[in-house]
């Protein structure tokens, strides 16, 4: 194997463009590069040809390349290369292409209930639809109210630290990274990292679609709790629906464009109560991206959410009377 000095590096996406040459040792590093995909390109002096070859940049996604150039005669050359991820046993990132294989919902704490076994999830209370516990998360050595979630790099975690202030829709994330051991944090708890879908280069859209019916409930009523006098279980769906829309694409010369509209609709039997509980849940993102200069990106993103609970607290315990209608 040759390693090659002064060969120049260059990162190419769009209008951006990055150079580098190679050390005495046939290394070059690109640092801080915004994300998107990038074309590497390989030049050399005494070479009549030149390679190349394509890297794609995630949020929160750390990546090392190993580019071989080998020697077929003085004057010619080849490059093979070597994609991997830098090894970090706690730390596990979940890809677009792995969220579209995975049982999830579309619901990132389902997501985590199948797959991490420091997270626990409510599944009749979706997305914290009927409390503020939207998910749990953690990891040894850290309490559930040492949870940090971060959303294209802003801190979303609530006061307590008990969860999300705010939840997207998995439909509308493109990669979702798990940390159980954050570098440069002081606190000993877990970081969950979610990356917002951008634009392509070509015009894509998604539409989904999922309703739940009844016969859904949170526990059976055994002989033990007949004993007690229940005869029926705490919770029971009534219906469970819910529905996203995602459009992106390009927008003009190095600029694209991504969003996403959610909702999602429930109604459960609660026992003792005479009439059904209902919440309702709408969230969007959207995201603007686009090169200013050749070394400048400009990325706009926004997220909203809507959350209404018109019988907020109701519980087995809590009669409809003493609910309260709670929106945010």
């Amino acid at each position: 194997m040759n390693r090659l000095p002064n060969v120049a590096v260059e990162a190419v996406s769009g209008k951006l463009q990055f150079v580098e040459m190679t050390g005495p040792d046939g290394i070059f590093r690109f640092r801080n590069l915004p994300v998107g995909e990038y074309l590497i390109i390989f030049r050399d002096k005494g070479s009549s040809q030149t390679g190349s070859m394509v890297l794609a940049i995630s949020s929160y996604e750390r990546k090392q390349v190993a580019a071989v150039l080998k020697w077929e005669s003085p004057q010619h050359w080849e490059i093979q290369e070597e994609l991997e991820s830098v090894p970090d046993t706690s730390r596990v990132t979940y890809s677009r292409q792995v969220l579209d294989r995975l049982p999830s919902t579309l619901h990132l704490w389902t997501l985590m209930a199948h797959t991490e076994v420091s997270a626990t999830a409510e599944r009749f209370d979706i997305s914290g639809m009927q409390s503020d516990e939207t998910i749990l998360f953690g990891s040894r050595g850290g309490s559930w109210s040492q949870n940090r979630v971060l959303w294209n790099g802003f801190n979303l975690t609530s006061a307590e630290g008990a969860g999300p202030l705010l939840l997207p829709d998995l439909s509308a994330v493109q990669n979702v990274t798990c940390d159980a051991d954050p570098s440069g944090i002081s606190l000993p708890g877990a970081e969950l990292a979610l990356a917002p879908r951008v634009g392509g280069p070509a015009r894509h859209g998604e539409v989904h679609l999922f309703l739940q019916s009844g016969a859904l409930q949170n526990v059976n009523v055994t002989p033990r709790l007949r004993s007690f006098g229940i005869t029926e279980s705490d919770e029971r769906y009534r219906h469970f629906a819910h529905g996203s829309f995602q459009l992106g694409g390009p927008l003009s010369t190095g600029w694209t464009y991504f969003g996403a509209v959610s909702t999602e609709q429930a109604e459960k039997w609660i026992r003792n109560h005479a009439l059904p509980v209902t919440n309702s849940l709408m969230t969007g993102t959207a995201n603007l991206m686009g090169d200013i200069s050749p070394r400048d990106r400009f990325n706009l993103a926004w997220l909203g959410q809507y959350w209404h609970q018109p019988q907020g607290g109701a519980s087995p315990q809590v009669a409809r009377e003493a609910t309260r209608d709670t929106a945010r």
